[in-house]
């Protein structure tokens, strides 16, 4: 057989209830890592929430890193092909 291939566990960058629970009930096993990122949605809303992610995915992924944890070593990869 095969070895399976490295799938990074999915993390909600969010403190909202009602976020993990709408994920929770689509995708269980997800981590929870809440960022300091602030939701403020300038402009168009599709370009905000693009930018608001990509913002608390940096910050979620700094985390990871000082403490040591696993990494996610494609995102940076993943961050730079969508700029």
């Amino acid at each position: 057989a095969a070895p399976s291939a490295f799938r990074p566990k999915l993390v909600l960058a969010s403190a909202s209830p009602r976020r993990r629970e709408l994920l929770a009930a689509i995708l269980p096993g997800f981590e929870v890592i809440p960022s300091d990122v602030p939701e403020e949605a300038n402009g168009d809303p599709s370009e905000a929430a693009i930018r608001l992610a990509i913002a608390k995915a940096r910050a979620v992924h700094e985390f990871r890193r000082v403490v040591r944890e696993q990494r996610l070593p494609s995102l940076d990869r993943w961050l730079a092909e969508r700029q």
